[in-house]
C-alpha cells in the first residue's frame, strides 16, 4: 500500500449526488480496494497512475480545514465517504475522521457516514454527540469468503453486522443497510434464504435497497460461482 501525507484546501465540497449538499472525503484512495468500487474515476482528477485499491493520500490537515470551511459554508448535509470509506485501516492511525466530527460538534449540519469498516464503532460516542447524524453500512453479501474476494480490505460481515446493531441499539444515529452488487446478492440468496433487511439491528431506521451497482470488475477477479 501506497502511502502519502498531503495537505488539501478544501475538505468541505459540494456534492453532485442529489440529496448531499456537501461530500466530506479525508483519504483519497481507499484501501479496502473493492472489485466494483465506483470511485475509481477518481485518477482521472488526481493523477494517480497506480492501480485503485493500492494507494491512499492521507489529507493531514483535513480537520483544519473544515473548521475553516464551516465559518463560511451555509447550511445543508454533510455526507463522510462519497468516494473513499473514512473509516479505512488508515483510520485507526491517523484519525482524520474523528477530528473532523469533533469539529462538527460544534455545528448543526447534518452529519451521514457511509462505511464498510466496523472501526466507525470507536466514534458512537461522539457520532451520538452530533445534532443529527447517520451512519450506512455497505453489506453486499452475508457470505464472508464472497465478501474477501470482492472487499478484501474491509471489515468482515459478522463485524459489520455486530456494528450495526451496536449503532442501531441508541438514539441516534440511524443505520442504512445498502445492497452493492447484484451478483453477490444472487449468491447471497442462494447461500443464506434471510433477505439482507432482516437481519437484527433494533427497530431504528434500519433501510435496505436502493438500486444495485453494476460490478465493475478488475483485470484477473472473476465472478464465477456468485
Amino acid at each position: 500500500m501506497i502511502v502519502r501525507e498531503i495537505a488539501c484546501k478544501s475538505i468541505l465540497t459540494k456534492s453532485g449526488i442529489g440529496a448531499v449538499d456537501y461530500a466530506a472525503n479525508p483519504y483519497v484512495g481507499c484501501a479496502h480496494a473493492c472489485a466494483y468500487c465506483y470511485a475509481t474515476f477518481m485518477k482521472r482528477f488526481t493523477g494517480h497512475r497506480e492501480e485503485w485499491g493500492t494507494f491512499v493520500d492521507v489529507k493531514v490537515n483535513a480537520a483544519e480545514v473544515l473548521a475553516r470551511q464551516l465559518r463560511r459554508a451555509r447550511p445543508g448535509g454533510i455526507t463522510f465517504s462519497t468516494v473513499t470509506d473514512a473509516y479505512q485501516p488508515l483510520e485507526e492511525e491517523y484519525l482524520l475522521t474523528q477530528a473532523c466530527l469533533e469539529v462538527l460538534a460544534g455545528y448543526d449540519h447534518p452529519v451521514s457516514i457511509l462505511t464498510k469498516s466496523a472501526l466507525v464503532l470507536r466514534d458512537l460516542d461522539l457520532i451520538r454527540r452530533l445534532h443529527d447524524a447517520e451512519v450506512a453500512f455497505t453489506i453486499t453479501t452475508l457470505d464472508d469468503e464472497i465478501r474477501a474476494r470482492f472487499e478484501p480490505g474491509a471489515s468482515p460481515i459478522p463485524a459489520r453486522l455486530e456494528a450495526l446493531q451496536a449503532l442501531a441499539g441508541g438514539r441516534r444515529p440511524h443505520v442504512g443497510l445498502l445492497r452493492a452488487a447484484p451478483a453477490l446478492a444472487l449468491r447471497q440468496r442462494r447461500a443464506d434464504r434471510r433477505p439482507l433487511w432482516r437481519v437484527e439491528a433494533g427497530r431504528r431506521r434500519l433501510c435496505a435497497g436502493g438500486q444495485p451497482e453494476p460490478v465493475r470488475r478488475r483485470p484477473g477477479t472473476s465472478h464465477q460461482g456468485a
